[in-house]
């Protein structure tokens, strides 16, 4: 057993060794001997001498920041186009010529009258909203037929607080005596009338009332004319729209209170006769009157000479059932000419009276 043990103790030395042998092996081995290395004059050691020739600019090297994009002048601002008004809508407008009354009904009297067009100030109605109560421009109140005004409603209006009490109605006339056979009354039950100077003359004078009637579902309307007065009548002509009217100089005579129309014959700038010698304080007519004084029949004579010079402007006139009225200023003295038509009244007849008032109207 002992040499056995020798052995392996021998053995184990041997390893032993070994093992230390590797152990030294895989120290590093000594530093060589440093080498002098060459001195580098004034060179310092941080950073190696770059020449001073520019390098070009290289794709590798730092990234250039791109040039500034100038920025484009700013352009003032343009103003927007000045805003359109909002269309208003429609105030409230008489349509047609209409009489002012002085409660809500035909049996109150008329106090005023509208022409088609004119603006109302609507204040008020009536319970059954068929009335409106309306400011006039001088500050009266009154009435209109609901039905006459445009662009209005009696939703939201108030019921007026002042309505008056209905007219007392007048006592009942005599009966008049039945009509001769063969002729009846004039008719005078009217749902519309006529307004301003031709309503005051119609209201006020029953032999106006009586020749022409009821308006004709016409209203008023202007026209331009030429007048002149004589020493027994007056000559005038219109260029009115109507079918009377066509091509026709009126003519009034006062002798028996009848007209003539005259066919207007004249031509604008045709030669004038041979000036005729009238009388002292006379006149001559001369130009579209003049032909129809000379060339009408009996016209001349009728007349007699012109007592004023011609005018001419702005008139009216308006259509009735039975004639026509019109409104002719002879400078501050205004006339109203109602002239008789041949139908309806009387039956089969024809009427070519007249009458001349003297118009009295303020508005």
């Amino acid at each position: 057993m002992k040499p056995t043990y020798f052995l392996w103790t021998i053995v184990m030395f041997l390893a032993l060794t070994a093992c230390t042998a590797g152990v030294k092996t895989a120290t590093p081995p000594a530093a060589a001997p440093a080498t002098e290395l060459p001195a580098v004059a004034a060179t310092p050691t941080t950073a190696a001498q770059v020449p001073a020739t520019p390098l070009a600019a290289s794709p590798t090297a730092v990234a250039q920041a791109p040039a500034a994009t100038p920025l484009p002048t700013a352009s003032p601002t343009p103003e927007p186009p000045a805003a359109s008004p909002t269309p208003q809508p429609a105030g409230p407008s008489a349509r047609q010529a209409a009489n002012v009354r002085g409660g809500p009904g035909t049996v109150y009297p008329i106090i005023g009258g509208l022409r088609g067009g004119d603006p109302v100030n609507i204040i008020a109605r009536n319970p059954a909203g068929d009335w409106f109560q309306i400011r006039l421009p001088n500050g009266n109140e009154g009435w209109v037929a609901a039905s006459l005004i445009a662009n209005a409603s009696a939703t939201g209006l108030p019921v007026a607080a002042n309505i008056p009490p209905l007219p007392t109605p007048a006592p009942t006339a005599t009966p008049p005596p039945p009509p001769t056979p063969g002729t009846e009354p004039p008719d005078t039950t009217c749902t519309e009338f006529p307004i301003r100077g031709f309503g005051k003359v119609w209201n006020e004078n029953k032999s106006a009332r009586d020749m022409v009637g009821c308006t004709s579902y016409t209203v008023e309307k202007g026209m331009k004319f030429l007048a002149q007065r004589f020493e027994r009548g007056v000559m005038f002509w219109t260029d009115a729209n109507f079918y009377d009217n066509r091509g026709v100089v009126w003519v009034l005579f006062t002798d028996n209170y009848t007209y003539a129309r005259v066919a207007d014959t004249y031509s604008q700038g045709e030669a004038e006769p041979t000036p005729q010698s009238p009388p002292e304080g006379k006149l001559e007519p001369r130009g579209k009157l003049g032909k129809a004084w000379r060339e009408g029949a009996g016209v001349q004579k009728r007349l007699g000479w012109a007592i004023a010079p011609e005018v001419s402007g702005n008139g009216s006139w308006q259509e009735f059932e039975r004639g026509l009225m019109f409104w002719i200023p002879f400078g501050a003295d205004r006339r109203i000419y109602v002239l008789g038509r041949w139908y309806p009244w009387p039956p089969g007849g024809r009427r070519n009276d007249w009458l001349e008032f003297i118009d009295t109207f303020a508005g």
